[in-house]
């Protein structure tokens, strides 16, 4: 049997550099048995033609358009077409970069932990639109248990009972949003094999929204992510024994900088904020905190409880590029980051951050409670 060792996580387009692209992998398969470098291009997975697979991670089938009245003359490639619906299904894994070439998956991240590969990535529907503030990047996460063949949910070896699969689709005209909701089962696998058992089709994931945000004046930018640390040998500390179900994902929040005139510049995606939110249980579900959305509000949810993913740093100055390190079992990260601070604000100057993060639903960051004292007669 051959085995995944390593995956190569890249983005191609056809307009080529700047342009709309899609994010792929290819893997490096080797077994117990083989000799010479188990990294060699040639150990790379093949079709039957003996072709080199590039698997699509992030390609998606349109199925509803919009189009908006625009001038002729106009520069607008798209011509006003604009993607609101799509699918994404197993075989969108063999599509080129140009069967729909306009949406981009950009800031592709990764790991491969034995057979689990987590990939992180920005993705909107509309290169174009959202090139120029008109629509949205979210992060995305792919999730395959046999090194990068299937992406499904967790099997139930490990520990998976199915997930509930959410998207939300924007509506084009004003601020709402259509949330569709798919239960998606856990399905069973060999896991010295790699073989499945059953309900490999009906576990398919399609990629999944993290962030789930709507509103095109804030785009995700410099996701990150990276695995926990392994166990540390003959030590007392409970949280030095890894915890292979445990995953953490970081990003930032931004938007377009445009000139206004000709005597400024564009400055690309500003950075704004961090967020950031983990699994316990390889991604089935991600943490998340409870917000109460006023009832005055004219959006969605009012009087509401809503989830929102937690913030890691929301400032005056445009926080960014977030780097992390974990305790072996995940109930710990610590993370780095810049500030760029404010022009002219001495009060909120450059300079980098540094922060400890421990989530109360990890028991081993709970402190222990204080014996109830008995009441005196």
């Amino acid at each position: 049997m051959k085995g995944t060792v390593m995956v190569m996580v890249f983005k191609m387009g056809e307009e080529g550099k700047g342009g709309a692209s899609d994010v792929y992998i290819q893997r490096w398969l080797t077994s117990s048995t083989d000799t010479g470098n188990p990294y060699a291009a040639s150990r790379r997975a093949k079709d039957s033609s003996g072709t080199v697979v590039s698997t699509n991670v992030s390609s998606v089938t349109p199925t509803v358009w919009v189009d908006k009245e625009v001038p002729e003359e106009t520069d607008d490639k798209d011509k006003g077409l604009r993607v609101t619906r799509w699918t994404q299904d197993p075989t969108n894994t063999d599509d080129y970069s140009w069967e729909y070439s306009n949406d981009s998956g950009q800031g592709q991240r990764g790991y491969l932990r034995g057979d689990f590969l987590l990939l992180a990535y920005t993705w909107t529907a509309n290169f174009r639109a959202a090139d120029n503030g008109n629509d949205i990047y979210n992060l995305y996460v792919r999730r395959s248990f046999d090194g990068g063949a299937n992406f499904t949910v967790a099997p139930e070896e490990y520990g998976g009972d199915g997930v509930t699969w959410i998207q939300r689709f924007k509506n084009p005209g004003d601020a709402s949003f259509d949330e569709v909701t798919v239960d998606i089962p856990a399905g069973s696998i060999d896991k010295k094999t790699l073989l499945w058992n059953s309900g490999l089709a009906d576990s398919f994931e399609p990629a999944r929204n993290i962030t789930l945000m709507t509103k095109n004046e804030v785009n995700i930018i410099e996701p990150r992510t990276t695995p926990t640390a392994g166990t540390i040998a003959s030590s007392p500390y409970t949280e030095d024994v890894n915890d292979p179900a445990v995953h953490w994902l970081f990003w930032g929040t931004g938007s377009l900088y445009l000139a206004n005139s000709s005597d400024e510049e564009d400055h690309g995606k500003v950075p704004y904020d961090l967020g950031y939110t983990f699994s316990r249980n390889y991604g089935d579900d991600w943490a998340y905190e409870e917000k109460t959305v006023p009832t005055d509000s004219s959006g969605n949810h009012a009087g509401e409880v809503t989830q929102r993913t937690y913030w890691l740093a929301k400032g005056a100055g445009g926080e960014g590029e977030a780097q992390a390190k974990f305790s072996p079992d995940g109930s710990r990260a610590y993370v780095v980051w810049t500030d760029l601070g404010l022009e002219g604000d001495p009060s909120v100057a450059m300079d980098a951050w540094f922060a400890r993060v421990m989530p109360y639903a990890f028991e081993q960051n709970q402190a222990p409670a204080d014996p109830v004292a008995e009441p005196t007669p």
